[in-house]
C-alpha cells in the first residue's frame, strides 16, 4: 500500500518536474520497488539529478543472491522478489543494509543508502 502510494506520487507530480525546483540527488531509502519511478522522475527532468537506489533488506547476503537480484535472473524470482530490472547511467544501487542503534538503543536495520 505504502509502496503503491509513493509510486502514484512520483508519477502524478508535475510540480517537481518544473524547471523552478532544483535538485541534484533523486531517492526514497528503503524502497527498492521506486528504481524505475525515480528514474522516470530524472529523464523527465532532462537528467538533472542522480538517482540513489537500495537492494532489497531481505537480500541474501551473499554473492548468488546479489548477482541474481541484480542481474534479474530467474533465481531471484524463484525466491519470490524482482530483481533489478532499471538501468541507467545516473543509478547508483548500493548494497548492504546497515546496523545501527534508535533513539532507545535498540538494533535497528537500515538501508545501505
Amino acid at each position: 500500500m505504502v509502496v503503491k502510494a509513493m509510486q502514484s506520487a512520483v508519477a502524478a507530480s508535475t510540480e517537481i518536474r518544473e524547471e523552478q525546483f532544483a535538485f541534484s540527488l533523486i531517492c526514497a531509502p528503503g524502497y527498492p520497488e521506486l528504481i524505475q519511478d525515480m528514474i522516470t522522475l530524472n529523464n523527465d527532468r532532462k537528467q538533472t539529478a542522480f538517482v540513489i537506489g537500495d537492494s532489497p533488506l531481505e537480500l541474501a547476503s551473499d554473492a548468488t543472491g546479489l548477482q541474481a537480484w541484480a542481474q534479474n535472473s530467474a533465481l531471484a524470482t524463484d525466491n519470490g522478489r524482482d530483481g533489478l530490472v532499471s538501468h541507467s547511467e545516473y543509478l547508483g544501487v548500493y548494497y548492504p543494509g546497515g546496523l545501527t542503534t534508535n533513539l532507545d538503543g535498540n538494533s535497528v536495520v537500515v538501508p545501505a543508502s
